[in-house]
């Protein structure tokens, strides 16, 4: 016979401990995406730098999550290809690395709004 109770504390130790993985996770991310963020405003210069996506929500970051980075004002057209090849060095999460200045309006301006600018150039 099946105890209810103890099936259900079984899911949700399951449960708990999936979300502690899922932190860690983040919090690793989040520090790569800093290490990330420091070598592109060091070796890039651009204008901005915004992050996005779900390492801003620590509660919404999965396995399979990425690092999100939007870039503004690049100065050669070829920095992105450099950049990506610097980032991923840092990495072993999936990078998503966008430049704004080459997305649809509508897609640049829900960054804007919703990311959060981690780098300005004075």
């Amino acid at each position: 016979m099946i105890n209810l109770d103890t099936a259900r504390q079984h899911l949700q130790d399951k449960i708990d401990l999936q979300a502690t993985e899922w932190m860690a996770l983040h919090q690793k991310a989040a520090v790569d995406a800093k290490a990330i963020i420091a070598m592109i405003a060091e070796r890039y210069q651009p204008n901005r730098i915004y992050q996005w996506g779900s390492l801003l929500k620590p509660d919404l970051f999965r396995d399979y999550s990425d690092i999100d980075i939007a870039v503004e004002g690049l100065r050669h057209p070829a920095d992105l290809l450099h950049l990506l090849r610097d980032a991923e060095a840092l990495t072993g999460f999936p990078l998503d690395i966008v430049e704004l200045d080459h997305l649809e309006v509508v897609h640049a301006d829900t960054i804007r709004q919703k990311g959060k600018c981690v780098y300005e150039r004075q």
